[in-house]
């Protein structure tokens, strides 16, 4: 479909010839009409899904935004765990199935949206705000992450809210301008071009930038946790600081292999959200959260993307090839006036070598990653070992498995 459509456009645009007849357009409109009368669709309610159960008063109340997305379930799953009465924010039509098998209320509405986002405010207690525009387009950047966070900001201060955990990240920081192998500590200077980084990445920047002028100002008890790139089962396997993936039957990753990865698994995430949740030491302040288990590019590529994707091809690029490579590619889109596909810039900033160093929340919450890189391995490919396991040879395949992934500190 998204083919015939771009050549419909360019066939009114040059006036060429359709790319399909009038009679074949009018048999599928046919066709989905005598489909739909067949259908019985019940109408959509986006009402708050509320369970009986939930009326319960002496719960605190959490309101968790982007609790649909692959950090956001997670975060549900840890604070109903740990006795919160938990609420999520839903955008109407996402996936809201796996939520729906425990406690937990569920308001549609959109962070952009203040009148929504209010009527999720109502009883309150504290905030996890997760939310953020991921498509990678500047408008939904805009709205999804800045216009979003302004709200939430807003209705915490006029509600009263406890606290309010942001999520922001480590692409905060200028890591183009930091030395190889330098610690990056909360105290460290931020991106000083984050449009250069990417809509994504400004925009998150200038959220944070709301929160820490709120922060500053004491308005309300708030948190900003600046967390690595979170990993772990139901997140992506191969993210783009590795590399490039097609159609995972070929991994191209950049460099030969020896990068420190700042990654931090999902659970150790959750950790740190409640923690902070739970602590008066947390109150204004900012933490980074990454596990420093000092895994590299190779060693995860062989512990678990390979695992998951055996018969893939995996080549390891040099950075200096691969950065002359977007110069040439820079150039050639200039000519044709054309938005580079990578930029030498964002390139720089993800893959320098530095530390993000979570020494602060250590010493000020006590928090330590819970799941160590070998057990996060092993969850992330266990369907993968169930189903690959030989059976006359019990155990041999979970040996190997923890022989692949064991790290030395």
């Amino acid at each position: 479909m998204k083919l015939l459509i771009h050549r419909f456009y360019d066939a009114v645009q040059g006036g060429g010839e359709m790319p399909v007849t009038r009679d074949q357009a009018l048999l599928v409109i046919e066709t989905m009409d005598r489909i739909w009368e067949q259908l019985r669709p019940e109408p959509l309610t986006f009402d708050p899904v509320i369970p009986p159960s939930s009326t319960r008063a002496e719960k605190q109340r959490v309101l968790v935004t982007g609790g649909t997305g692959f950090l956001g379930k997670n975060v549900v799953r840890g604070l109903t765990q740990a006795g919160y009465q938990v609420r999520v924010l839903a955008r109407k039509l996402s996936p809201i199935e796996g939520l729906r098998n425990g406690n937990v209320e569920i308001y549609f509405g959109d962070v952009a949206d203040k009148a929504s986002l209010a009527a999720a405010f109502e009883g309150v207690d504290l905030v996890v705000h997760a939310a953020a525009g991921t498509s990678g387009k500047k408008q939904d950047c805009e709205q999804g992450t800045l216009q979003g966070t302004r709200n939430v900001l807003e209705l915490c201060e006029g509600r009263k809210v406890r606290k309010l955990v942001y999520i922001s990240s480590c692409s905060v920081y200028g890591v183009a301008d930091c030395k190889t192998d330098q610690r990056v500590t909360e105290g460290s200077a931020l991106e000083r071009f984050p449009n250069r980084r990417g809509d994504y990445s400004a925009s998150k920047q200038a959220a944070e930038d709301l929160v820490r002028w709120s922060l500053e100002r004491s308005r309300f008890p708030a948190v900003i946790l600046r967390p690595g790139t979170i990993y772990g089962p139901g997140g992506e396997v191969f993210s783009p600081m590795l590399g490039l993936s097609l159609f995972d039957k070929l991994f191209v990753v950049f460099g030969l292999g020896g990068f420190i990865l700042p990654y931090v698994y999902i659970d150790n995430v959750v950790d740190a959200i409640i923690k902070s949740l739970q602590s008066r030491e947390a109150d204004n302040r900012i933490f980074n959260v990454a596990d420093e288990h000092g895994i590299t590019k190779r060693q995860y590529m062989q512990a678990v993307v390979k695992r998951i994707h055996p018969r893939a091809l995996v080549l390891y690029c040099p950075l200096g090839l691969l950065y002359a490579a977007t110069a040439a590619q820079e150039f050639l889109a200039r000519l044709l006036n054309r938005a580079p596909f990578l930029t030498r810039y964002r390139l720089i900033s993800s893959q320098r070598s530095v530390r993000y160093d979570s020494s602060k929340i250590r010493e000020t919450l006590h928090w330590a990653p819970r799941i160590s890189f070998v057990e996060a391995a092993a969850r992330m490919t266990s369907s993968t070992v169930s189903v690959s396991e030989d059976p006359g040879q019990p155990g041999r395949e979970s040996a190997d498995h923890a022989d692949a992934v064991r790290v030395t500190s």
